[in-house]
């Protein structure tokens, strides 16, 4: 584990200018910063009961750290911590920055924070940062994972419905039923597959387990073996970093910058190997935003008015005329088949109650006049244009986007065949 050197008014000149001398000569650094939101709005603070949101303007930086690649140590430094009377001033930022190589390449991990935070409390842009958690983004999808943790991963998380299996599958007989399941199995195999549950006992349960993280903490336990200190163990029972010393707080901010670098560092390697392509893609077009999510952070979004409603209006011409040259299309193909769809009878329940419904709104709509107004037009069925534009309500009204309309107009009216994969 990196050895961590706590930087304060205590700290002897020759230890800070070693440090600083070692990150004026380096190719590639690690930050982070540890800051503390008790002097947030009060309209933010009622929002952080329900989601955690800095008040970027008002949280005060309690210290940060940075670690240089290759060293045998990173640091932290006490600019805003409980013990005040060895906090270091404002100026000693600048120090650091100031040794920043231009062309030397720094490593956060969400780093829009880091870059939002430098730039409200001391006015400085951190040059040339990189996302170790963008480059996580681009390495790796929320469902990928190790196959050899997956080998490892015991499935005794069935357990709390194993016994349900075990009832509703012991007389299961796929070269009979096929997959025409009973209530109680479909049930039982909703639990475990369906596409909305996160259940522990259930497949997206499992994965998750045993899935690639975004988070550093985990991303390092997962490659590396290492158990990083979490914020709640940190902070216990305090109310913020504030109330706590240098001290208390340095190898866990350490941990953060000299990590992130680790992290990087591998999935670099691991991207140039097996995906260069990506890794090309992450540093043309989705590390630079980390820069324009920060700037909006700190200086709100630019935004031409005229061009939006210019852009509105057409897009309301265009949908109107969409509208018409769909209605057209299927008018051509009706009517109906009087019979309902034996394939969608037998394999979706919905359709069994809700087929002549579907078909009676879309041969209504479809008999309704063309307007040349284009509210007229766009407000005649359900869709995000019409709706925003007459404040109307989509529920009830029909909804040609809608994936039940869509298969009476694919499967009833085309004759196209259901088609069923994996179930």
């Amino acid at each position: 584990m990196i050895k961590t050197i706590l930087i304060d008014a205590r700290t002897p000149d020759s230890i800070v200018m070693a440090a600083l001398n070692e990150l004026r000569s380096c190719k590639k650094y690690g930050v982070d910063c540890e800051t503390q939101n008790s002097e947030a709005h009060a309209g933010i603070k009622e929002i952080e009961k329900k989601k955690l949101i800095f008040d970027h303007r008002r949280s005060v930086m309690t210290g940060f750290s940075w670690y240089v690649d290759g060293s045998d140590y990173a640091f932290y430094v006490n600019l805003n911590h409980a013990d005040v009377e060895n906090r270091l001033p404002d100026s000693f930022v600048n120090l650091w920055y100031e040794a920043i190589p231009k062309d030397a390449m720094g490593i956060s991990h969400n780093a829009p924070y880091e870059l939002t935070t430098f730039k409200q409390r001391y006015n400085l842009w951190l040059p040339n940062l990189v996302c170790s958690m963008q480059l996580a983004v681009s390495h790796h999808g929320p469902d990928n994972y190790d196959i050899n943790d997956f080998y490892k991963e015991s499935l005794s998380c069935i357990r709390p419905i194993l016994g349900d299996i075990i009832e509703e599958f012991s007389t299961y007989d796929p070269a009979v039923q096929g997959r025409n399941l009973t209530a109680g199995q479909s049930f039982v195999f909703g639990q475990w597959a369906g596409k909305t549950t996160s259940a522990a006992h259930s497949y997206n349960g499992f994965v998750s387990k045993i899935a690639y993280s975004f988070g550093l903490k985990k991303l390092v336990k997962q490659i590396f073996g290492y158990d990083m200190a979490t914020f709640e163990q940190t902070v216990g029972s305090a109310a913020h970093m504030g109330e706590l010393t240098g001290e208390q707080v340095a190898k866990y901010g350490a941990e953060d910058a000299y990590w992130c670098v680790k992290v990087f560092n591998y999935l670099y390697d691991d991207m140039l190997k097996n995906n260069p392509k990506a890794l090309a893609t992450f540093f043309k077009q989705e590390n630079p935003m980390i820069y324009v999510f920060a700037e909006a952070a700190v200086d709100g979004l630019s935004l031409d008015i005229d061009a939006i409603y210019e852009r509105q209006a057409l897009e309301r011409e265009n949908v109107a005329q969409l509208l018409r040259d769909i209605k057209a299309a299927i008018k051509g193909m009706l009517p109906f088949n009087p019979d309902p769809n034996p394939e969608m009878m037998r394999l979706q329940p919905y359709y069994v109650k809700a087929w002549q419904k579907k078909r009676k709104q879309l041969t209504d709509w479809v008999n309704t006049p063309d307007s040349d107004d284009a509210f007229t037009m766009v407000t005649q069925v359900s869709n995000p244009i019409g709706n925003a534009w007459g404040n109307l309500k989509g529920n009830g009204r029909l909804n040609i986007n809608y994936w039940q309309t869509l298969r009476v107009i694919l499967y009833d009216l085309m004759g196209h065949k259901p088609v069923r994969i994996a179930g």
